[in-house]
């Protein structure tokens, strides 16, 4: 059963936490590959949620973390499923997430 992300597993994450983080900053210099990469995790986490992806090898280590973590943390999924692209996200909305996903693992270094 899917229900924890490993601390190892976690890492995958990193560059998804530091988009948010950067929103929550209300830094305007977020770059356009960070933004690319988080905006195709967040597509790639909602056909996870649809169902099964349509072309096999199509999700990334990174969104299978991020569904784990949602799975997990039952909040995150009506937001995730809802959010608008990475720069439309409102830095309440990027701190809400960081902060539920905060209490299950430790950011790191």
């Amino acid at each position: 059963m899917l229900t924890a992300i490993p601390r190892e597993q976690s890492r995958h994450l990193n560059p998804f936490l530091l988009a948010l983080r950067l929103v929550e900053q209300q830094r305007v210099d977020i770059p356009p590959d960070l933004e690319e990469y988080f905006n195709a995790i967040v597509e790639q986490v909602r056909t996870l949620l649809e169902g099964a992806p349509r072309q096999p090898g199509a999700i990334s280590p990174e969104a299978i973390a991020l569904l784990l973590e949602i799975r997990a943390v039952g909040d995150l999924r009506t937001t995730i499923e809802t959010l608008p692209g990475l720069r439309a996200i409102p830095p309440e909305i990027a701190h809400n997430i960081l902060s539920s996903m905060e209490q299950r693992f430790a950011f790191q270094d």
